[in-house]
């Protein structure tokens, strides 16, 4: 089996699939793309990840849960996907703390760039050719 997903087979249901992998109904909703909780036999699911590679500090910022925030809103935010969110901080509900604490991953890192300083340059308008 692909590591993250789970096939349907039959009397399956979310809830038993949920308590089975340490997640939420919830949880297996957004990360599918489900609008009920009618699953069909063979249907591929896809699980919260398990193991976040995290050994860079500078692939994420933390985040810290203030009164009002969902895990939608601050996924729409940063611009990364709620399935991102869930799976990067290995989250087993989609209820948040006030104070608690979650690593958004940085999508858009900028890259180093050189830049060859020329006659006329200013710091503020670059060349001024």
């Amino acid at each position: 089996m692909e590591e993250n997903i789970y096939i349907v087979t039959e009397n399956d249901n979310l809830y038993d699939i949920a308590e089975k992998y340490n997640t939420t109904v919830g949880i297996l909703k957004a990360l599918n793309n489900l609008e009920s909780n009618i699953l069909q036999i063979g249907q591929k699911l896809k699980l919260p990840s398990t193991k976040v590679e995290q050994s860079n500090p500078s692939d994420y910022i933390i985040y810290t849960i203030k009164n009002g925030d969902t895990l939608y809103n601050i996924a729409k935010n940063y611009e990364i996907s709620l399935e991102e969110l869930i799976n990067f901080n290995e989250q087993g509900t989609t209820l948040l703390n006030i104070g608690e604490q979650l690593l958004i991953p940085i999508k858009n890192k900028t890259k180093d760039i050189t830049y060859v300083v020329k006659p006329g340059d200013t710091i503020f308008m670059g060349n001024n050719e």
